[in-house]
């Protein structure tokens, strides 16, 4: 059987190509597909990477130091591992919060006047989209926010550090405050015990010396020799910790402007660091400002003068408290051993020993919680400075460039993808094509080869 099929089969036969030549055959029976789809796919891309819209982003490095408020519940390594660990755990949740969120909305102007409910949660989740934050180390994390004006972008990310710091700060110092309110209720609760224990004991002690007259005159002359010692010591310590007191509320007033050196001299300068010092120069400076003000060089430098050492004062003055504090609790202590062996003589050997038992544990418990309560104010106060743990290593910048989109990204995306596009068209072009090209081809429709015309022969 002769057809114009098979005819044309035959005469264009060629002999039978290899695999590679195939697919060369194919690259320059599809050439156009191959060619022109990645190229209006790049172009389309790299309309599209113009068109959109320039994204500017901003970021800033934060360190935060390891934190000083420790909680006396828990031993020190444990307490300096919860610190850290509270301090960034915190960070995502109050980066995206709700009220960060809205905090930066608003700051930014970014809601439209008349906004509904459901359109304002609607930009506050395409806003926690623009934010990144991210985790460096252990103690530095980063915060970066995008926006189409470079200043926003800066603002924002200025916006959010400080409002992470200050929420920081606001929830570690409301944690500090309820350890010491939880230190104060237990020390005055033991407190009440203990004098309660101690009234009982005391009680039990005046009948059975009554009963066995037997106390030593001389533990009775050491114990009166202690009380008075303390009696001092606890009167100059109250003196020095009022004038203490005094000169921080003095000190605060002059650096505020509301007050002038002279009224340093309402404190007891004899009897203070570095006082007789500071009173020579208190009079000079009374001398000279009788006839100049206080732009006058003299006085401007005798006041700064007397302003430095006043601020010397403080420490030392607080180092001296702090000696005549532990003298005192060494005295206490000697006096608790006077009244011990006081209490040993006096005892008679049927005394209650439960009773005194009972005594020491509520005593040595409310000794230790007066420590932890003087601890836990100690971290109150230190914590009121939380702001300076975080250190800004990396601050943020007014972005000079767009971050987004990445056109040259882009454009070599729709590159790849228009050479993917094209070469999966020539591959279904190729196969839904009918054409008979070869032997094979002809057992798909069950005929047979009449025979080969070598290739140039016509």
């Amino acid at each position: 059987m002769y057809n114009k099929q098979s005819y044309t089969l035959i005469t264009s036969m060629k002999q039978e190509e290899n695999g590679i030549d195939q697919i060369r055959g194919i690259a320059k029976r599809r050439k156009k597909l191959l060619i022109i789809i990645p190229i209006v796919v790049t172009i389309l891309s790299g309309v599209i990477a113009y068109v959109l819209p320039k994204q500017y982003q901003s970021s800033t490095t934060i360190l935060a130091q390891e934190s000083k408020t420790l909680n006396p519940l828990i031993s020190y390594r444990m307490a300096v591992q919860l610190a850290n660990k509270n301090q960034l755990g915190s960070f995502n949740q109050i980066i995206y919060s709700r009220t960060s969120i809205n905090m930066l909305i608003d700051s930014l102007n970014l809601a439209k006047p008349g906004i509904t409910a459901e359109e304002r949660g609607e930009l506050i989740k395409k806003v926690k989209k623009d934010i990144t934050t991210k985790l460096d180390q252990s103690n530095i994390f980063t915060i970066a926010y995008v926006n189409q004006n470079p200043h926003k972008a800066k603002r924002g990310v200025d916006l959010l550090s400080n409002h992470f710091i200050e929420s920081n700060q606001e929830l570690d110092d409301n944690q500090n405050l309820g350890t010491v309110k939880f230190f104060q209720n237990e020390v005055n609760r033991l407190k009440k015990i203990v004098d309660k224990k101690k009234a009982e004991r005391l009680s039990t002690m005046k009948k059975r010396v009554n009963a066995v007259p037997d106390e030593d005159p001389a533990l009775q002359s050491q114990l009166e020799g202690v009380n008075t010692s303390i009696g001092k010591v606890s009167t100059n310590l109250t003196h020095l910790q009022q004038q203490y007191d005094l000169l921080n509320s003095l000190d605060s007033a002059i650096r505020s402007g509301r007050g002038d050196v002279p009224i340093l001299m309402k404190l007891d300068l004899d009897n203070l660091p570095y006082g007789t010092n500071l009173q020579p120069l208190l009079q000079k400076y009374i001398s000279l400002k009788q006839n100049y003000t206080d732009k006058y060089p003299a006085v401007k430098q005798l006041k700064q003068q007397i302003t430095d050492l006043a601020g010397q004062i403080p420490p030392a003055l607080k180092t001296k408290i702090n000696s005549l504090s532990q003298h005192k609790d060494k005295l206490e202590s000697q006096r608790s051993t006077i009244v011990s062996q006081i209490e040993e003589n006096s005892l008679a050997k049927g005394e209650d020993q439960s009773q005194a038992d009972d005594y020491g544990v509520y005593q040595g418990l409310y000794n230790k919680m007066k420590v932890k309560l003087e601890q836990a104010r100690v971290n109150y106060q230190l914590g009121l400075n939380g702001k300076q743990q975080f250190i800004v290593i990396d601050p943020a910048i007014i972005p000079s460039k767009p971050s987004k989109p990445k056109r040259k990204l882009i454009i070599v995306g729709g590159l790849m993808m228009g050479l993917l596009i094209g070469i999966i068209t020539a591959a279904a072009a190729e196969m839904l094509d009918t054409t008979i090209r070869s032997p094979k081809d002809l057992e798909l429709y069950g005929k047979p080869v009449i025979a080969f015309i070598p290739e140039g022969s016509h």
